[in-house]
């Protein structure tokens, strides 16, 4: 398996490591664009490649001759009179053409199933495209909490300082220092909670893609918008015409046609034609043979039905598969589009007046006018608020991911 340029560096850096006197080197930041460059290596999709390479030899097998009979006899001529006995031998050669008949219906068959392996492939690709989009927004939204949370810790740090000073100064009230302390613990839990988070999310986003386990990595992505999806009828409309998973089940009812095809071939008399020669005591022979098959007691009905009623499974199967999708596009659309605007409204009208409402209330603070439990309702409001916006975020760049690969815009999602 090759290594990418981006796994070089991280090797290396960390082989090296930091010296003494020297700072540890910034996280490299991991780029969508990596991911992809790094998707063709994981071995789900080499399974998939290899399946389809399986699928195209089958069409080499179905179109193989099969390889002629040659017959040999060996024995021992006893004559009855006083003759004198000796060895009998002979040789025969037998070609059979009963495989004339199927052969086309059954290299179309084979065709299908290589082409319906080549659409599994896609699939496969399509969804391992999503999990790893949907893994790595989730990385980067898990950076954007860690990131507001540490900014929310230094802000209550800063205040608990100012408090304790004002304690100190017999300007505030002892019980004071206490509640904005415990403040300052709990922002920092859940602060090392979405760490942890971060890590293991990290961790396991360069596992998949075959990274070191502990990588200095940092996702660099913008999580402040997602990307506008299509209008839904496009969305049902890429859907139906290019999804994988419809255009395997085409592929799979043009198999099962032509295996109907190849089974009601097999009721045709098989030929087969050969020759032969034969040293006896008393003459040599020679001659050729034709050798016919008929379909007497076996007409092959059993082997038809069954082919039929797999051709019509398939049929259903590939209706069932397509409303299916069409229901899934629809519901991922809806949660798609509700989840960009539910994260816009954040933007515009939640998060500003949750921020010029703390602003407000900690002013007042300072001036006197409010209370510090005033104060730390206003800041838990504001950090909830922050909290929510980035769920919404993430949920929505998930539904829309979703959607991508349903549309297969993901395979070339930047």
């Amino acid at each position: 398996m090759r290594c990418s340029a981006l796994c070089g560096i991280l090797v290396a850096t960390l082989l090296a490591g930091p010296t003494i006197g020297q700072e540890a080197s910034p996280p490299l930041p991991l780029r969508w664009a990596d991911v992809v460059h790094r998707l063709d290596a994981l071995p789900e999709l080499h399974e998939a490649g290899l399946r389809t390479l399986a699928a195209e030899a089958g069409v080499d097998a179905a179109g193989q001759v099969p390889n002629p009979e040659v017959e040999a006899t060996l024995g021992r001529g006893m004559p009855r009179d006083n003759g004198t006995g000796g060895l009998e031998w002979g040789l025969g050669l037998t070609i059979p053409l009963d495989w004339l008949g199927p052969r086309g219906a059954q290299i179309r068959a084979a065709r299908s199933e290589a082409d319906a392996s080549r659409q599994d492939a896609r699939e496969v690709r399509r969804q391992v495209l999503g999990r790893l989009a949907t893994l790595y927004w989730k990385v980067a939204f898990d950076q954007h909490l860690v990131a507001t949370l540490m900014e929310t810790e230094a802000q209550v740090a800063r205040l608990s300082a100012m408090i304790r000073l004002r304690v100190e100064k017999g300007e505030a009230r002892p019980t004071e220092l206490p509640r904005i302390e415990t403040e300052v613990e709990r922002v920092r839990i859940d602060l090392g909670r979405a760490r942890s988070e971060s890590r293991a999310d990290l961790r396991k986003l360069a596992m998949v893609l075959g990274l070191p386990a502990d990588p200095p990595l940092k996702v660099d992505a913008d999580t402040t918008e997602s990307p506008a999806p299509s209008g839904q009828d496009e969305a049902r409309r890429r859907v139906a015409g290019s999804h994988p998973r419809l255009a395997a089940a085409q592929a799979r009812i043009l198999g099962r046609t032509a295996e109907v095809s190849a089974e009601r071939a097999r009721r045709i008399p098989s030929i087969s034609v050969g020759g032969y020669f034969n040293r006896e005591l008393d003459q040599d022979a020679a001659g050729g043979l034709v050798q016919f098959r008929l379909p007497v007691w076996n007409w092959n009905t059993g082997g038809i039905r069954r082919a039929e009623a797999l051709r019509m499974a398939s049929q259903q199967g590939a209706e069932t598969d397509a409303r299916d999708l069409l229901a899934e596009t629809d519901a991922t659309w809806e949660r798609c589009t509700q989840g960009r605007e539910s994260a816009a409204r954040f933007d515009t009208e939640i998060l500003p007046r949750a921020e010029a409402a703390s602003r407000a209330v900690e002013r007042g603070f300072e001036l006197g006018e409010m209370s510090l439990i005033d104060v730390l309702d206003a800041r838990r409001v504001l950090l909830d608020v922050r909290k929510e916006r980035i769920d919404s975020g993430l949920r929505a760049r998930t539904d829309c991911t979703a959607l991508a690969v349903l549309t297969g815009e993901i395979d070339d999602a930047k």
